[in-house]
């Protein structure tokens, strides 16, 4: 089933009764996160917080978005995780790229050319207030820290979308995101991902890496990063495929690439080869522990790109019971 926002999703689930709005001011330094862990212990994950007044920041947070069978189960478009294995059952019988292919045209509807391929559109919200050069200002966004002992501030939860130099294939993975300053973003990539690669070829080459950095959109979109398609699947197919229909894209403002249209917040940059790694700041892990401070790269952010009054879906890491460890269910 595709959401066509965000704000889409988030109402279907609050007629659930999954959402809970939090209208009192909350400090995105620990409280945001502490208040967070509270609701995803509860049972069954707990509901969808909607944290509406963010201090340093006119933005409002979304946590624990993903954090129940039932919002997952939304999400997909089924009525049970099992359903979703069912469904996806035909594209795993063959290893083979003609195969997909033609499992996928078989459970196309009948009429249809290519309903799953990406469209690329002229206008889209993600672009209604447009900020670019001295304009941009991280700062003013809701970055969090979420445990004492972390340094820096940190977007958890974000989709980083980049495109192979030689064969165009998008790729759609997830990083923690750490808020320098007004214009810069330390990637806390690891080396088994994707990004990684991309980046050693553009290094190769002596080329700038752009990366689009997407936070908001059909909530789909967050899953996707955090696993990959099948083999000779591109991401964007498949996530088309899970909609219903295909995923709708627009060009970016400042590099040469293109974003989700229905996402709440773009930015957009590239990475230097030139540039030195710095070390990045110590922040949660998904499994309970902290990270060990290591060089990473520094993203130059050229852009940034909103909707009018967007919202910000985050992403608290922590050990079990987490939103990290019911969104693994669908993935299993």
């Amino acid at each position: 089933m595709a959401f066509e926002s965000l704000a889409d999703f988030l109402s279907t689930v609050e007629e659930d009764g999954e959402l809970r709005r939090v209208p009192v001011e909350v400090d995105p330094r620990l409280e945001l996160a502490a208040v967070t862990q509270r609701a995803v212990q509860q049972s069954g994950g707990g509901p969808a917080l909607l944290f509406e007044q963010i201090r340093s920041s006119r933005i409002p947070v979304v946590t624990n978005l993903l954090g129940s069978q039932k919002r997952l189960c939304r999400t997909l478009g089924v009525r049970s995780l099992f359903e979703l294995r069912e469904t996806l059952q035909p594209l795993f019988r063959s290893q083979q790229p003609e195969g997909w292919f033609e499992k996928l045209r078989q459970l196309a509807p009948s009429g249809s050319g290519s309903p799953w391929e990406p469209i690329i559109v002229r206008t889209a919200p993600c672009q209604q207030v447009v900020k670019i050069g001295r304009d941009v200002d991280l700062l003013e966004l809701p970055a969090i820290s979420c445990w004492p002992r972390e340094i820096g501030t940190f977007l958890h939860g974000a989709q980083l979308w980049t495109k192979h130099p030689d064969t165009g294939e998008i790729t759609i993975e997830t990083a923690p995101l750490e808020v320098r300053d007004r214009a810069t973003l330390g990637i806390h990539w690891h080396a088994y991902q994707q990004v990684t690669r991309s980046f050693e070829l553009h290094r190769q080459r002596s080329l700038p890496m752009p990366i689009v950095i997407s936070l908001g959109g059909d909530p789909l979109y967050s899953l996707l990063g955090n696993v990959p398609p099948p083999p000779h699947l591109d991401p964007l197919s498949f996530a088309g495929f899970l909609r219903g229909s295909g995923v709708e894209l627009v060009r970016c403002r400042q590099i040469e690439a293109t974003a989700p249209a229905d996402a709440e917040l773009v930015i957009e940059g590239y990475l230097d080869p030139a540039d030195p790694f710095e070390t990045g700041g110590t922040h949660g892990l998904a499994n309970g522990h902290y990270s060990i401070p290591q060089p990473i790269p520094m993203l130059k952010v050229t852009g940034l790109t909103q909707r009018a009054n967007p919202l910000l879906p985050l992403m608290i890491p922590s050990g079990p019971p987490s939103e990290q460890t019911w969104r693994d269910l669908a993935t299993v």
